[in-house]
Protein backbone atom coordinates (compact mmCIF):
# COMPACT_ATOMS: atom_id res chain seq x y z
CA UNK A 1 0.00 0.00 0.00
CA UNK A 2 2.85 2.35 0.89
CA UNK A 3 4.51 1.67 -2.46
CA UNK A 4 1.29 2.54 -4.30
CA UNK A 5 1.04 5.81 -2.34
CA UNK A 6 4.64 6.78 -3.14
CA UNK A 7 4.16 6.04 -6.83
CA UNK A 8 0.97 8.11 -6.92
CA UNK A 9 2.83 11.08 -5.36
CA UNK A 10 5.58 10.99 -7.98
CA UNK A 11 3.47 12.44 -10.85
CA UNK A 12 2.28 15.17 -8.49
CA UNK A 13 5.85 16.15 -7.63
CA UNK A 14 6.85 16.14 -11.29
CA UNK A 15 3.80 18.25 -12.09
CA UNK A 16 4.75 20.83 -9.43
CA UNK A 17 8.30 21.10 -10.83
CA UNK A 18 7.03 21.51 -14.39
CA UNK A 19 4.48 24.12 -13.29
CA UNK A 20 7.22 26.04 -11.44
CA UNK A 21 9.46 26.05 -14.53
CA UNK A 22 6.60 27.20 -16.79
CA UNK A 23 5.78 30.05 -14.41
CA UNK A 24 9.43 31.06 -14.24
CA UNK A 25 9.69 31.12 -18.04
CA UNK A 26 6.54 33.22 -18.35
CA UNK A 27 7.80 35.63 -15.68
CA UNK A 28 11.16 35.96 -17.43
CA UNK A 29 9.60 36.69 -20.80
CA UNK A 30 6.65 38.85 -19.74
CA UNK A 31 7.34 40.52 -16.40
CA UNK A 32 11.08 40.73 -15.81
CA UNK A 33 12.16 44.38 -15.22
CA UNK A 34 14.82 44.53 -17.94
CA UNK A 35 15.38 48.30 -17.70
CA UNK A 36 15.98 48.13 -13.93
CA UNK A 37 18.33 45.18 -14.39
CA UNK A 38 20.26 47.04 -17.10
CA UNK A 39 20.64 50.14 -14.91
CA UNK A 40 21.97 48.18 -11.96
CA UNK A 41 24.37 46.23 -14.17
CA UNK A 42 25.65 49.46 -15.75
CA UNK A 43 26.30 50.94 -12.29
CA UNK A 44 28.12 47.81 -11.10
CA UNK A 45 30.35 47.66 -14.19
CA UNK A 46 31.07 51.40 -14.05
CA UNK A 47 32.17 51.17 -10.42
CA UNK A 48 34.35 48.12 -11.14
CA UNK A 49 36.15 49.71 -14.11
CA UNK A 50 36.16 53.34 -13.02
CA UNK A 51 34.69 54.21 -16.46
CA UNK A 52 31.22 54.98 -17.77
CA UNK A 53 29.70 51.72 -19.03
CA UNK A 54 26.59 51.79 -21.23
CA UNK A 55 24.60 48.71 -22.23
CA UNK A 56 22.31 48.14 -25.18
CA UNK A 57 18.83 46.64 -25.10
CA UNK A 58 18.40 43.70 -22.73
CA UNK A 59 16.05 40.86 -23.65
CA UNK A 60 15.49 37.20 -22.77
CA UNK A 61 17.40 34.31 -24.26
CA UNK A 62 16.50 30.63 -24.03
CA UNK A 63 16.81 29.11 -21.54
CA UNK A 64 16.79 31.36 -18.44
CA UNK A 65 19.34 33.74 -19.89
CA UNK A 66 19.66 37.30 -21.14
CA UNK A 67 21.17 38.91 -24.18
CA UNK A 68 22.53 42.47 -24.27
CA UNK A 69 22.78 44.17 -27.65
CA UNK A 70 26.21 45.73 -27.30
CA UNK A 71 28.30 47.45 -24.64
CA UNK A 72 30.29 50.69 -24.74
CA UNK A 73 32.88 52.21 -22.40
CA UNK A 74 33.13 56.00 -22.25
CA UNK A 75 30.84 56.12 -25.32
CA UNK A 76 33.23 53.91 -27.35
CA UNK A 77 31.85 50.59 -28.63
CA UNK A 78 33.46 47.67 -26.76
CA UNK A 79 31.52 44.42 -27.27
CA UNK A 80 28.96 43.65 -29.94
CA UNK A 81 26.97 41.30 -27.71
CA UNK A 82 26.78 40.06 -24.10
CA UNK A 83 25.22 36.76 -23.06
CA UNK A 84 24.24 36.41 -19.39
CA UNK A 85 23.04 33.18 -17.79
CA UNK A 86 22.17 33.15 -14.06
CA UNK A 87 22.91 30.03 -12.01
CA UNK A 88 19.29 29.43 -11.03
CA UNK A 89 19.86 26.15 -9.23
CA UNK A 90 22.61 27.71 -7.07
CA UNK A 91 19.83 29.53 -5.21
CA UNK A 92 18.83 26.21 -3.68
CA UNK A 93 22.26 25.95 -2.04
CA UNK A 94 22.33 29.53 -0.76
CA UNK A 95 24.49 30.98 -3.51
CA UNK A 96 24.09 33.47 -6.36
CA UNK A 97 26.01 32.97 -9.60
CA UNK A 98 26.12 33.91 -13.26
CA UNK A 99 27.94 33.06 -16.47
CA UNK A 100 28.72 36.04 -18.68
CA UNK A 101 30.25 36.05 -22.15
CA UNK A 102 31.25 39.04 -24.27
CA UNK A 103 31.45 38.48 -28.03
CA UNK A 104 33.64 40.57 -30.32
CA UNK A 105 34.29 40.64 -34.07
CA UNK A 106 37.27 38.41 -33.20
CA UNK A 107 37.55 36.40 -30.00
CA UNK A 108 35.60 36.30 -26.76
CA UNK A 109 35.82 36.97 -23.02
CA UNK A 110 33.90 34.73 -20.61
CA UNK A 111 33.42 35.09 -16.86
CA UNK A 112 31.72 32.91 -14.30
CA UNK A 113 31.18 33.82 -10.64
CA UNK A 114 29.48 32.23 -7.68
CA UNK A 115 28.94 33.95 -4.33
CA UNK A 116 26.94 33.22 -1.17
CA UNK A 117 24.09 35.44 -0.04
CA UNK A 118 23.04 36.24 3.49
CA UNK A 119 25.39 36.12 6.50
CA UNK A 120 27.26 32.97 5.44
CA UNK A 121 31.07 33.11 5.39
CA UNK A 122 31.54 30.80 2.43
CA UNK A 123 33.96 32.12 -0.23
CA UNK A 124 33.29 33.84 -3.55
CA UNK A 125 34.53 32.07 -6.71
CA UNK A 126 35.29 33.67 -10.08
CA UNK A 127 36.86 32.43 -13.31
CA UNK A 128 37.75 34.41 -16.42
CA UNK A 129 38.54 32.84 -19.80
CA UNK A 130 40.00 34.71 -22.78
CA UNK A 131 40.05 33.22 -26.29
CA UNK A 132 41.92 35.22 -28.96
CA UNK A 133 40.89 38.35 -27.08
CA UNK A 134 41.89 41.57 -28.84
CA UNK A 135 44.19 43.36 -26.36
CA UNK A 136 43.23 46.76 -27.77
CA UNK A 137 39.92 46.27 -25.95
CA UNK A 138 41.65 46.62 -22.56
CA UNK A 139 42.72 50.17 -23.49
CA UNK A 140 40.16 51.65 -21.01
CA UNK A 141 42.40 50.33 -18.21
CA UNK A 142 45.22 52.64 -19.35
CA UNK A 143 45.71 56.31 -20.12
CA UNK A 144 44.72 57.68 -23.52
CA UNK A 145 48.28 57.41 -24.93
CA UNK A 146 48.57 53.64 -24.33
CA UNK A 147 47.04 51.40 -27.00
CA UNK A 148 48.13 47.73 -26.68
CA UNK A 149 47.93 45.32 -29.62
CA UNK A 150 47.85 41.55 -30.11
CA UNK A 151 45.67 38.58 -29.09
CA UNK A 152 45.40 37.18 -25.57
CA UNK A 153 44.42 33.61 -24.62
CA UNK A 154 44.35 32.20 -21.09
CA UNK A 155 42.50 31.96 -17.82
CA UNK A 156 42.29 33.61 -14.39
CA UNK A 157 40.85 31.87 -11.32
CA UNK A 158 39.98 33.79 -8.15
CA UNK A 159 38.60 32.99 -4.71
CA UNK A 160 38.04 35.22 -1.70
CA UNK A 161 35.78 36.21 1.20
CA UNK A 162 34.12 38.92 -0.93
CA UNK A 163 34.32 40.56 -4.36
CA UNK A 164 36.95 43.12 -3.28
CA UNK A 165 40.03 42.51 -5.45
CA UNK A 166 42.37 43.18 -2.54
CA UNK A 167 41.05 40.09 -0.74
CA UNK A 168 41.15 37.67 -3.68
CA UNK A 169 43.56 34.74 -4.15
CA UNK A 170 44.07 32.35 -7.06
CA UNK A 171 46.19 31.86 -10.18
CA UNK A 172 46.45 32.93 -13.81
CA UNK A 173 48.01 31.66 -17.04
CA UNK A 174 48.17 34.02 -20.03
CA UNK A 175 49.72 33.91 -23.52
CA UNK A 176 49.84 37.20 -25.46
CA UNK A 177 50.62 36.69 -29.16
CA UNK A 178 51.98 39.17 -31.74
CA UNK A 179 51.80 41.83 -29.09
CA UNK A 180 52.81 45.44 -28.63
CA UNK A 181 52.72 47.55 -25.46
CA UNK A 182 53.52 51.29 -25.80
CA UNK A 183 56.14 52.82 -23.49
CA UNK A 184 55.71 56.60 -23.51
CA UNK A 185 58.77 58.35 -22.02
CA UNK A 186 60.64 55.05 -21.61
CA UNK A 187 64.25 56.39 -22.06
CA UNK A 188 64.70 53.87 -24.89
CA UNK A 189 65.14 54.48 -28.65
CA UNK A 190 61.87 52.65 -29.33
CA UNK A 191 58.22 53.41 -28.71
CA UNK A 192 57.20 50.19 -26.95
CA UNK A 193 57.61 46.49 -26.27
CA UNK A 194 57.03 44.41 -29.42
CA UNK A 195 57.07 40.62 -29.09
CA UNK A 196 55.98 37.44 -30.84
CA UNK A 197 54.72 35.89 -27.61
CA UNK A 198 54.55 36.84 -23.94
CA UNK A 199 53.94 33.93 -21.55
CA UNK A 200 52.89 34.78 -18.02
CA UNK A 201 52.07 32.47 -15.11
CA UNK A 202 51.33 33.97 -11.72
CA UNK A 203 49.88 33.24 -8.32
CA UNK A 204 47.51 35.59 -6.51
CA UNK A 205 47.45 35.95 -2.74
CA UNK A 206 45.07 38.43 -1.08
CA UNK A 207 45.17 40.81 -4.02
CA UNK A 208 48.92 40.54 -4.71
CA UNK A 209 49.83 39.09 -8.14
CA UNK A 210 53.31 37.53 -8.01
CA UNK A 211 54.91 36.60 -11.33
CA UNK A 212 56.17 33.01 -11.35
CA UNK A 213 57.06 33.24 -15.03
CA UNK A 214 56.98 36.10 -17.50
CA UNK A 215 58.94 35.61 -20.70
CA UNK A 216 58.99 37.56 -23.96
CA UNK A 217 60.03 35.89 -27.22
CA UNK A 218 60.73 37.31 -30.66
CA UNK A 219 63.01 40.09 -31.95
CA UNK A 220 62.51 41.59 -28.51
CA UNK A 221 63.00 38.97 -25.78
CA UNK A 222 63.54 38.92 -22.05
CA UNK A 223 62.13 38.10 -18.64
CA UNK A 224 60.31 40.00 -15.92
CA UNK A 225 59.70 39.42 -12.20
CA UNK A 226 57.96 41.20 -9.38
CA UNK A 227 54.39 41.81 -8.30
CA UNK A 228 51.22 43.78 -8.99
CA UNK A 229 48.93 44.91 -6.18
CA UNK A 230 45.30 44.75 -7.37
CA UNK A 231 43.15 47.77 -6.52
CA UNK A 232 39.56 48.91 -7.07
CA UNK A 233 39.10 50.10 -9.74
CA UNK A 234 41.51 47.68 -11.45
CA UNK A 235 43.12 50.45 -13.54
CA UNK A 236 44.72 51.79 -10.33
CA UNK A 237 46.51 48.53 -9.56
CA UNK A 238 50.13 49.25 -8.53
CA UNK A 239 53.12 47.89 -10.46
CA UNK A 240 56.42 46.77 -8.92
CA UNK A 241 58.27 44.93 -11.70
CA UNK A 242 61.86 44.58 -12.91
CA UNK A 243 63.33 42.70 -15.84
CA UNK A 244 65.98 42.18 -18.51
CA UNK A 245 65.46 42.80 -22.21
CA UNK A 246 67.39 41.70 -25.30
CA UNK A 247 67.05 43.36 -28.71
CA UNK A 248 68.04 41.18 -31.67
CA UNK A 249 70.76 42.78 -33.86
CA UNK A 250 69.36 44.13 -37.11
CA UNK A 251 65.77 44.40 -35.87
CA UNK A 252 63.90 47.66 -36.31
CA UNK A 253 63.67 47.98 -32.55
CA UNK A 254 67.44 47.84 -32.04
CA UNK A 255 68.46 50.14 -34.91
CA UNK A 256 70.26 53.19 -33.65
CA UNK A 257 70.88 51.66 -30.23
CA UNK A 258 74.46 51.27 -29.05
CA UNK A 259 73.38 48.50 -26.73
CA UNK A 260 71.28 45.51 -27.67
CA UNK A 261 71.65 42.82 -25.01
CA UNK A 262 70.94 42.70 -21.29
CA UNK A 263 68.96 45.92 -20.85
CA UNK A 264 67.79 46.07 -17.23
CA UNK A 265 64.59 48.01 -16.54
CA UNK A 266 61.84 48.65 -14.02
CA UNK A 267 58.09 49.15 -14.45
CA UNK A 268 56.39 51.11 -11.66
CA UNK A 269 53.31 53.29 -11.28
CA UNK A 270 49.81 51.99 -12.02
CA UNK A 271 48.15 50.17 -14.90
CA UNK A 272 46.60 53.38 -16.16
CA UNK A 273 49.89 55.32 -15.76
CA UNK A 274 52.86 52.91 -15.95
CA UNK A 275 56.41 54.30 -15.55
CA UNK A 276 59.14 52.46 -17.51
CA UNK A 277 62.72 53.25 -16.47
CA UNK A 278 66.04 51.96 -17.79
CA UNK A 279 68.18 50.82 -14.84
CA UNK A 280 71.42 49.91 -16.64
CA UNK A 281 72.89 48.82 -19.97
CA UNK A 282 75.80 46.49 -20.60
CA UNK A 283 79.15 48.17 -20.82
Amino acid sequence: MAEVKRSSNLPEKIGVVVFFIVCLVLFTYLQFPYDTFRGRLENTLSQATGRTVTLGRVHSRLLFGFKVDGMSIDNVAWAKELILKPHLFSLMTGRIGMDAKALFPSGSLACSFDKPYGSTKRPVYAKIRLDNFDSSLIQPLFSAGIQPKGLITGSIELMGPNTFLGEMSGKSSIVWSNGFFPLPGSQLPLDGLAFKTMEMNSRIERGLITLEKMELKGNMSGTMSGAVRMMDPFARSRLNLTGTMNLSPGSDSSSGAGFQQGLKFSLRGTLERPRFRLLSAPG
